[in-house]
């Protein structure tokens, strides 16, 4: 076979220091020394000495994705070498996150003022930033201007 796909411009390089590089657009390749986590289903490829092993969320982990769609099925790999992960032919790059980095997702989880309070206090946020507001939810319930039209019929 001949074509530019098997010339040494194509050929996978050895790293040179542990961690994640850009393989592609749509490709990270890790250098594994030791222990990483991975998303399930992710690795598309790899070499060297490596295990790999379930790794399960149990019982809290289940309800809480089955709750809020949180979570990712996890995976460890273990030992030396290298793989290569994609999800769904995404873009992928790389964030560096320093020591005291914050990172914010604002959910968006809408929610209605009749909603069970003992269910909206499953979307309750644990992570004690400073600027947490302390739930996943919504601030205002998606009927808030509802209400405020019947209170003013009301008083009249």
């Amino acid at each position: 076979m001949k074509g530019d796909l098997f010339s040494s411009d194509h050929m996978v390089q050895p790293a040179v220091a542990p961690g994640m590089t850009i393989q592609n657009a749509k490709s990270i390749k890790y250098a594994v020394n030791g222990d990483m986590l991975a998303r399930q289903g992710a690795m598309i490829a790899y070499r060297g000495n490596l295990q790999f092993e379930r790794k399960g969320q149990g019982v809290g982990g289940m309800l809480k994705r089955a709750v809020t769609g949180e979570g990712l099925p996890l995976m460890t790999v273990r030992g030396q070498g290298e793989a290569w992960f994609a999800h769904e032919a995404q873009n992928c790059f790389i964030v560096d996150i320093e020591p005291g980095d914050e990172l914010g997702y604002e959910y968006q989880l809408t929610w209605d003022s009749t909603d069970d309070p003992d269910e909206l206090a499953l979307y309750r946020c644990l992570c004690g930033a400073k600027a947490c507001r302390g739930t996943m939810l919504d601030p205002e319930p998606l009927d808030k201007d509802k209400n405020k039209a019947k209170k003013s019929k009301s008083k009249r």
